[in-house]
C-alpha cells in the first residue's frame, strides 16, 4: 500500500535447525557479518566473554532475527555456526514465544542434547535469552552449558546490560549520523550553486539520493501544464528506458506522482506491483518514493525514486530526503527567475 510519508518451560525437540558441517574447535569469534552493523557484533562480543568469563557455558551464539533464518553475531564454542542459518517452523515458533515472555527458556536434560536454537555446543543444560532493545526483540542468545542454581538469572542480568549499551550506541550513531548528513547536505548545496547546468545541479542531487536511499532508477522531473511533468534529469536508466520514461512521462494527477504533487509531502509505495494507488513503471520496479520539490505555495517539480526490492525505502531517512528537495526548489527557483528576465 503507498503511504504518505509524515514531515518530521515445555519440552522442546532435540533438533530445530539446520547444524554446520564444520566442527572445528574454535576460540571467540566476532565476524563482521553483511548486512548487520559490526558495532553491535562488537557489544556482544564483549557480552559473550562476560558470559565465558563468569558461567559454566561451554558453547554460546548471539542470534539476529532476518526473517526465518538468523543471522550470528557473535559465537564462541568448539564448532563454528555457518554465519546465517535457517531456522525451521518450530524454532520460529519458540523465539516468537520467548520475545512474547520477554523471559529466558531453560532446558536441562540427562545426557547432552544438541540446543534447540543454533549453538556450538552439546551439553546438559541450554538457556535462550532475548534482548530487547526500546521494548522490540534485538537479538537472542544461545547458551549451552552445566548451568546451577542463580546461572539462569545472571545471564539475563548481563544480556539486559548489554542491551542499555546498544541503547546509548544507537543514540550515539544517530547523533553522529546526523552530523554527517548535515555536512553533506552543506557540501551538496555549495556544489549545487556552484554548477552552472541545470542539468548538472540536478544530476548531482539525484547522485546524492540514490546514494542515500540505494535507489536503482532516478528522476528529476518538473511540473507543467496539462497534467505531466516534464524530466530534467535521470540516472540509472538504460537507452530504451529513458527513451520510454520521454515517451510517458510521469502523470501529476494520478499514482503516487500525483499524490505527492496534491499532498505536497512524500509518498513511498512497498510494492507498485500490489498497490492500486501506482501506475506502471519500469517492468523491475518495486518500490517507489516520491518526494516533491516545493518553494513557498508551489510544487515545482518531483524526485522519483524506484527500485526492484520490495519496501526498499522503509527505511529511507525523510528529514534528509526532503532536504534534497529543497536544494533542487532552490535551483529550480533560480532557473525560473532568470528565465523571467529573459
Amino acid at each position: 500500500m503507498s503511504a504518505e510519508v509524515a514531515p518530521e518451560r515445555l519440552r522442546v525437540p532435540e533438533q530445530l535447525h539446520e547444524q554446520s558441517a564444520v566442527a572445528n574447535a574454535a576460540p571467540l569469534l566476532s565476524p563482521t557479518q553483511a548486512g548487520t552493523q559490526p558495532e553491535f557484533g562488537e557489544i556482544y562480543f564483549d557480552l559473550l566473554a562476560t558470559i565465558q568469563d563468569l558461567l559454566p557455558c561451554t558453547g554460546a551464539a548471539v542470534l539476529l532475527p532476518s526473517g526465518t533464518a538468523v543471522v550470528v553475531l557473535a559465537q564462541f564454542g568448539p564448532h563454528t555456526l555457518p554465519d546465517h542459518i535457517e531456522l525451521s517452523a518450530t524454532a520460529q515458533h519458540l523465539l516468537a514465544r520467548m520475545a512474547e515472555a520477554r523471559q529466558p527458556v531453560l532446558v536441562q536434560r540427562a545426557v547432552p542434547f544438541q540446543p534447540p536454537l543454533p549453538n556450538p555446543a552439546a551439553e546438559f543444560a541450554w538457556l535462550g535469552i532475548p534482548v530487547f532493545l526500546d521494548d522490540q526483540v534485538h537479538a537472542y542468545l544461545s547458551l549451552a552449558g552445566r548451568f546451577g542454581v542463580g546461572d539462569e538469572r545472571t545471564a539475563f542480568a548481563l544480556a539486559q546490560q548489554a542491551a542499555v549499551g546498544l541503547r546509548w550506541f544507537q543514540r550515539y550513531a544517530a547523533a553522529q549520523r546526523q552530523m554527517r548528513q548535515e555536512q553533506q547536505l552543506l557540501d551538496l548545496t555549495r556544489q549545487v550553486r556552484q554548477t552552472r547546468g541545470q542539468v548538472d545541479a540536478f544530476d548531482q542531487i539525484l547522485g546524492a539520493a540514490m546514494a542515500c536511499s540505494g535507489a536503482r532508477h532516478s528522476f528529476i522531473a518538473a511540473s507543467q501544464q496539462g497534467g505531466r511533468a516534464n524530466i530534467l534529469a535521470r540516472r540509472g536508466y538504460s537507452q530504451a528506458e529513458a527513451l520510454l520514461l520521454q515517451q510517458i512521462p510521469p502523470s501529476l494527477d494520478r499514482g503516487l506522482t500525483g499524490q505527492a504533487y496534491r499532498t505536497r509531502v512524500p509518498v513511498r509505495s512497498d510494492d507498485i506491483q500490489l498497490d492500486p494507488a501506482a501506475l506502471p513503471a519500469l517492468a523491475d520496479t518495486r518500490s517507489q518514493l516520491i518526494i516533491p520539490i516545493c518553494a513557498e505555495d508551489r510544487v515545482l517539480g518531483l524526485i522519483d525514486l524506484q527500485s526492484p526490492q520490495v519496501a526498499a525505502f522503509q527505511s529511507a531517512d525523510e528529514p534528509w530526503m526532503i532536504a534534497l528537495g529543497d536544494i533542487a526548489a532552490y535551483r529550480k527557483a533560480i532557473e525560473i527567475a532568470l528565465d523571467g528576465l529573459e
